[in-house]
């Protein structure tokens, strides 16, 4: 959870599960304002997102609740890839132990383009909307939600991702341009070279790098073909890949 408060929210909805359930109920040993144990010396325990308090458990399941919105916490990746990064250490001795990832749906990243739809995959992502989830909410409330700020109301109960709060350049533009399985080319002899950088700034957006080169065919037309970039920062870790773009006239 973001913050305690959030988390003594989910801590009421779990207690109140288990202790309104008959056969629940009676498994129950003791309970405190921030964890649940249980007779089978399973402990239940809400914590905030912060890769440096979920170390050192041995876990059977987690739940990281609004993954996607989880703000930084000063890592030089995303915060949830190093909240994960210290969880899955404590599964690793648990067969079968599950880790499970909800939130609302906000900017094309992470987890989602990786798996999602995929054949086969060790990940299941699904993506529902609210009244699918939960039917007891009044479709009059999302009608209305719809009608006020249709962008924010699509993501909150619509299940869909937010376009509004995306890159300059479509993730569908940048898809296209990749070159699948390939992450940089290697020099070639002859070849001019321009490298580029768009620093930070001070902000908290990521710095990038890149390295290209123009190249022409027998036709006559040109394209920028973009050997190697690299993204790093607060939020982004690095990245490198492959790009082509059509190059300007």
């Amino acid at each position: 959870m973001k913050n305690r408060a959030q988390a003594r929210s989910i801590k009421r909805y779990i207690s109140g599960l288990l202790r309104e359930t008959p056969m629940l109920a009676p498994v129950i040993e003791e309970e405190t304002a921030e964890s649940i144990r249980l007779r089978n010396r399973i402990c239940i325990e809400i914590h905030t997102a912060s890769y440096r308090s979920t170390r050192g458990y041995t876990i059977v399941a987690a739940l990281l609740d609004e993954v996607a919105i989880w703000e930084s916490d000063g890592t030089s990746a995303g915060p949830d890839v190093e909240v994960i990064n210290a969880i899955k250490p404590g599964m690793a001795t648990i067969p079968g132990a599950m880790l499970l990832c909800a939130s609302s749906p906000h900017a094309r990243r992470g987890a989602y383009r990786q798996h999602f739809g995929q054949n086969d995959d060790p990940v299941l992502v699904w993506q529902a909307t609210t009244r699918a989830m939960n039917p007891r909410v009044p479709q009059a409330f999302m009608d209305a939600h719809m009608a006020r700020d249709p962008a924010r109301a699509q993501a909150e109960y619509g299940a869909q991702f937010r376009t509004d709060v995306e890159t300059f350049i479509s993730r569908e533009v940048v898809d296209a341009a990749i070159v699948p399985g390939r992450h940089e080319l290697p020099r070639i002899a002859g070849v001019k070279y321009v490298g580029f950088v768009d620093p930070s700034g001070g902000s908290s957006d990521s710095m990038t790098l890149a390295i290209a080169h123009v190249e022409g065919d027998a036709a006559g037309s040109r394209r920028a073909v973009v050997e190697l970039s690299a993204r790093f920062g607060p939020r982004a870790g690095i990245m490198t890949s492959l790009t082509r773009w059509p190059a300007r006239s």
